[in-house]
């Protein structure tokens, strides 16, 4: 048994599709979309869900409109099993010197979501960490929090938004050496993305 509710979100400044999915008492199902939550959008429209069945398949099914501010239209979608979003950054090594400052990881990094356009989260990793000399850096994007953990040099970011803006963020990252003697170690960066775990047809 479960229980799903419909509204509508804001992100990016666009009203999109809200679901969330409860199990019976009342909490939200971790197993659905992130924290029980799933964002879709039909931009460039604002969109407002209104109702909600399950199909013979127990696939979710919302209904409501999309409008351009000036004239409405239905809207219907599917909830199927998603495919993660993937993320292409450079297979080369960069290489750091002792005083170079902040160096760009890679400035033309993809980001691709083949079924939906929204993402909630990213992370960065770095591999061979020494703390008090790895710094990573980037330029702020809205509606995008980060917390950084200095103990595994782990950065996350939060926060729904569009695949073009994760991209510009994560096209952003820098790294940088605060040592006078750096470790001499090779450094790995993961980085990996996150969507609403569903996507819609």
């Amino acid at each position: 048994r479960r229980i799903v509710v419909v509204g509508r979100t804001v992100v990016a400044g666009i009203a999109a599709f809200a679901i969330a999915q409860y199990t019976p008492d009342g909490s939200l199902d971790q197993s659905f979309g992130s924290g029980g939550k799933a964002v879709v959008s039909f931009e460039p429209f604002n969109d407002d869900a209104r109702a909600v069945a399950l199909d013979g398949t127990g696939r979710i099914v919302a209904a409501g409109f999309r409008s351009d501010g000036y004239r409405s239209a239905f809207a219907l979608l599917r909830l199927q099993t998603n495919t993660p979003p993937r993320v292409t950054m450079r297979s080369t090594p960069l290489t750091y010197t002792e005083d170079d400052g902040p160096i760009v990881l890679d400035a033309s990094t993809l980001v691709q979501d083949a079924d939906g356009s929204v993402l909630v989260g990213a992370t960065v990793q770095i591999a061979n960490y020494v703390r008090g000399e790895d710094v990573i850096g980037f330029s702020p994007q809205p509606g995008i929090t980060a917390t950084y953990d200095d103990g595994v040099g782990l950065l996350a970011f939060n926060g729904s938004s569009i695949v073009a803006t994760y991209q510009d963020l994560l096209r952003s990252l820098t790294y940088t050496n605060a040592s006078n003697r750096p470790a001499v170690l090779a450094r790995t960066f993961t980085v990996t993305v996150d969507d609403v775990a569903v996507c819609a047809v």
